[in-house]
């Protein structure tokens, strides 16, 4: 029915409670999550083990994120083992506002280098028309410098999506190809 059982001192310790208090309580005591994103004793008894993230309620009244495995026993009990992610999920936190700071700041230079290049490029096309011959190279180096330049920035920003995508690829390779 959810209630423990039988506590080891690792679970304690996470939570914050000793174990004659934890042995009084059940695992919805516990569970700090949207309690449907996690499986009921029903559900782990349908499929025999389930693994999910959820956030416990320590004693102290913070959270604590972990990685919640739970396997059939027999009938009517389970086991179920939890490991303290709290601060790798914190970190996965951190990474993701870096990103998003990255991202706008990528976005905001590479805006403003093409704006400011444009102008470059707008101004040196003008005089073109109006430099003599002698100085018509340096004004086409001007042109061909900024225009390389613009193309970099397309790069850039090519390169900053590959560098700040979270996606992943899980599939077979084949590695003798």
């Amino acid at each position: 029915d959810g209630d423990y059982l039988a506590v080891n001192s690792a679970a304690c310790a996470m939570v914050g409670y000793d174990r004659e208090d934890l042995l009084s309580m059940s695992v919805a005591d516990l569970i700090r999550t949207d309690a449907s994103s996690v499986p009921t004793c029903e559900a782990v008894g349908r499929t025999g083990q389930v693994r999910t993230d959820a956030q416990l309620q320590h004693r102290d009244g913070h959270a604590v994120d972990v990685l919640l495995d739970a396997a059939t026993v027999d009938d009517d009990r389970y086991v179920a083992y939890c490991q303290d992610v709290t601060d790798s999920v914190r970190y996965e936190r951190e990474l993701e506002a870096q990103r998003d700071n990255l991202s706008v700041l990528n976005e905001v230079m590479r805006h403003d280098i093409r704006n400011d290049l444009q102008q470059v490029l707008g101004h040196a096309d003008m005089l073109l028309d109006v430099v003599d011959e002698a100085h018509r190279p340096h004004v086409e180096l001007i042109l061909e410098n900024a225009e390389e330049a613009v193309e970099l920035t397309d790069t850039v920003r090519e390169t900053a999506e590959l560098l700040l995508t979270t996606e992943t690829d899980h599939r077979p390779v084949d590695l003798a190809r």
